[in-house]
């Protein structure tokens, strides 16, 4: 029983400074999300994120910001956007008609 209060009370003070250091959740649907996808779970490298926020901060993501805008204000086809981007066709669909990338204006 000694064991357990000691981590339990190990595990509320990590709590007390992570909520110190992070503050609550904005909102239920935001998420921890790390900068640097590459470092630590540290305070100066984590904030809240949406999903959608995170999944663009991920490490698989093919686009920039400026690579959405200048695909939706582009006059070429979806084949040539796709040689130009290395991606499939899907991808180019998905971000033209706002399916992805749906808080980039």
């Amino acid at each position: 029983m000694k064991i357990f209060s000691v981590l339990l009370l190990s595990l509320i003070d990590s709590f007390e400074n992570f909520l110190e250091d992070m503050g609550k959740k904005p909102s239920k649907k935001h998420q921890l999300d790390r900068i640097n996808n590459d470092g630590n779970y540290e305070p100066s490298n984590c904030r809240w994120s949406t999903p959608e926020e995170n999944i663009q901060n991920s490490s698989r993501v093919k686009f920039s910001y400026d690579d959405v805008i200048n695909i939706r204000n582009s006059k070429e086809n979806i084949l040539t956007l796709c040689k130009n981007y290395n991606v499939r066709d899907v991808s180019i669909y998905n971000i033209k008609n706002r399916k992805h990338w749906k808080n980039v204006e």
